[in-house]
């Protein structure tokens, strides 16, 4: 996996504090993540709201506000290359979590990291800047 820069990663996973303290858990892993993420391509895919029940919709939140933040980080922090090239119709919640998703079904053994580090890997591998 390549490294990434430090300073825009440590602003993105600062400002999903407040989305992993929601989660209940003490360390928000990719299985967890692929849980949440999986729900929100579940409620994507509602007619209704609430048609979909309400644990679900709360994961379905969390994968959306930490790919949400990641993004933002990654648009308005200074870095001098972009680490992933998304086009701007892609950037909807459902796209990208649907690439998530896949990133973390492909790569299992990833998903003991870090969710902000696995939204960054799922990015870069989804959306290369070639």
């Amino acid at each position: 996996m390549p490294r990434l820069p430090l300073i825009p990663w440590l602003s993105a996973a600062l400002l999903c504090a407040s989305c992993n303290a929601a989660s209940g858990a003490s360390y928000n892993s990719g299985i967890e993540l692929l849980k949440q993420c999986r729900a929100a391509i579940e409620s994507y895919g509602s007619p209704e709201i609430d048609d979909v029940a309400d644990a679900v919709v709360v994961k379905s939140l969390l994968c959306a506000e930490k790919i949400r933040a990641v993004v933002a980080a990654h648009e308005l922090l200074p870095v001098t290359e972009p680490q992933w090239c998304m086009a701007e119709e892609e950037n909807a919640n459902e796209q990208a979590a649907q690439r998530v998703v896949k990133y973390l079904e492909l790569y299992p053994e990833y998903q003991n990291k870090d969710d902000i580090f696995l939204i960054v890997q799922a990015l870069q591998w989804a959306y290369p800047c070639d």
